[in-house]
This record gives C-alpha cells, structure tokens and sequence, in this order.
C-alpha cells in the first residue's frame, strides 16, 4: 500500500513505475528492474513522493536524460 499526497491509500503497483520509466526513455528492462528494486524497500507507509524520489534518483544513475525526461514530462503533465 502507498499513501497517495491527498492521504489516500492505494495498492502499490510496479506496472506504473515500469511505465513512468519507460515513458521517460528506460528500457523495458530497467524499468522493470527499477520497479522491483524500489518494491523491495517499500512498506504500508510508503508515501507516493517517497516513490517518485526513488524512481528519479535510479533514472539519474541509470541514464541522466531519463530522470530530465521524466521531469519535463511532469511539468507538462501539471499544467
């Protein structure tokens, strides 16, 4: 389980980081393997900007053009 930013809480689920990776440039590969990575350190009380801080930090060790793709596509998203 994640704790969304509104306080709701919501299964966890590696099927959206594995797309948030790939949408950013991550091969299927490494966004799998940032998934299951990041499933293993998480617990009930893991908040979704914990997750997001998790997933740029490995893009940025990954590839630093993923973790920019991914902030640039939350810039657009927001707006």
């Amino acid at each position: 389980m994640v704790i969304k930013k509104s306080g709701k809480i919501e299964p966890f689920s590696k099927a959206k980081i594995v797309t948030a990776c790939m949408g950013a440039g991550a091969t299927q590969k490494v966004a799998k393997k940032i998934a299951n990575e990041i499933a293993k350190t998480a617990t009930d009380k893991t908040s979704t900007s914990e997750i997001r801080a998790a997933i740029l930090r490995k893009l940025k060790k990954e590839n630093p053009a993923w973790e920019a793709a991914y902030l640039a596509h939350e810039k657009v998203k927001k707006k």
